[in-house]
């Protein structure tokens, strides 16, 4: 009749390894899962400040406020934009013509140029949210317009599309 071969004590150095995983992760890894946590939600929230150069910032005061309302601070334009986006000493510069202000009291479209490098991951934060702050400023400027003129801003906008998530809880719990 064969015994069965007593288990092994382990090895004191495998055992304070073993030791050390089961007391230190429970107890660090809810504070790094809370960090994670913490950042995404800022980042979502944009409670963080961001940063863009602005080249002609004078000829859009209006502009330039709006954008500081929402956390964006305005800094001062490099004497070369493209170099300075391209070496990474900026993340991204608004450019507004010389000719801002006349058009936009005319009700003419005015194209703002965003210089960034799509290649810098770590600038397209700051990309997104600069352009998704100036067309914000650009549909409330649109809706005033029209309803300056009498007509209800919902008349420019004759589709809407409303999302229907059929997915279970279930299923976006594994999501």
């Amino acid at each position: 009749m064969s015994r069965a071969a007593s288990p092994t004590p382990p090895s004191g150095t495998s055992f304070r390894r073993s030791l050390a995983s089961l007391l230190i992760f429970p107890l660090v890894g809810p504070v790094l899962v809370s960090l994670m946590l913490t950042k995404t939600a800022e980042d979502i929230a944009g409670t963080e400040r961001t940063e863009v150069a602005v080249v002609g910032r004078e000829h859009a005061p209006a502009l330039m406020q709006f954008l500081e309302d929402r956390r964006i601070t305005i800094l001062e334009a490099p004497a070369d934009p493209v170099a300075a986006t391209e070496a990474g000493d900026v993340d991204a510069v608004l450019v507004i013509p010389d000719d801002y202000g006349e058009r936009f009291r005319a009700g003419k479209p005015v194209k703002l140029d965003l210089i960034f490098d799509r290649s810098r991951q770590s600038a397209m934060a700051t990309v997104a949210r600069v352009r998704r702050n100036v067309q914000g400023y650009a549909g409330q400027v649109g809706t005033l317009r029209l309803l300056a003129h009498g007509v209800h801003p919902d008349l420019g906008q004759p589709l809407v599309v409303a999302e229907v998530d059929v997915a279970t809880a279930k299923k976006r719990a594994a999501v």
